[in-house]
């Protein structure tokens, strides 16, 4: 596919990677696919959580579904702060002897920040542990931050406006399929959603 999307011009996000060029420099097929892979699964399973992790709350808050579009994206940020699929970082190793905040961290400790932490932080967000559709200002991490900010998440935010709106215009009386208490969770460290997550659709 990628050969294919260079030698033919094809349109598309496979295309634009297989023809991107830098001082004359283009990414081998290795570097396309690799980067297909960070993009598809990245941008994947972390968008369905977050979809997810909104139904479950807007199920529970009905009121919430027929919020006007502009104010859905006040929306979309509340639930990447108060439900925020991903919880932590990936596990980072301390360079140097150092004392953070009284605690001794020797070079080689290992050490992840905690996101979901910072999100409910009460000394940056007034009442954390509520929902709060149209909170402002909301400077959560959960798309990280600085140079470690996630590379999709315009895309992110507007899947889940999407699918959020769409599903409920269509089927306000969403219900789940389940009784709650048999959701289960991921297992996953540092990953927040259900392991599936099944709903009666009613138009």
């Amino acid at each position: 596919l990628i050969d294919d999307a260079r030698d033919t011009n094809a349109p598309g996000l496979m295309g634009a990677l297989a023809r991107a060029e830098a001082d004359g420099d283009r990414l081998s097929a290795d570097e396309c696919l690799a980067m297909v892979f960070t993009l598809f699964v990245a941008g994947h399973e972390t968008t369905v959580h977050l979809i997810n992790n909104m139904i479950l709350g807007l199920i529970d808050r009905p009121d919430l579904t027929t919020v006007p579009q502009e104010d859905m994206f006040l929306l979309v940020e509340e639930f990447m702060r108060h439900a925020s699929p991903v919880m932590t970082t990936k596990m980072m190793f301390v360079a140097r002897d150092v004392d953070w905040h009284g605690v001794p961290l020797k070079k080689g400790d290992r050490v992840a920040a905690l996101l979901i932490g910072a999100n409910r932080d009460p000394a940056r967000f007034d009442d954390p542990d509520r929902l709060i559709p149209d909170r402002r200002p909301n400077a959560h991490l959960g798309f990280g931050h600085g140079p470690h900010v996630c590379l999709g998440m315009q895309l992110a935010r507007a899947e889940a406006q999407i699918a959020v709106t769409e599903l409920f215009n269509r089927f306000p009386m969403a219900t789940l399929a389940e009784p709650r208490e048999n959701i289960r969770y991921l297992k996953r460290v540092g990953i927040r959603g259900p392991d599936r997550l099944r709903i009666r659709l009613r138009p």
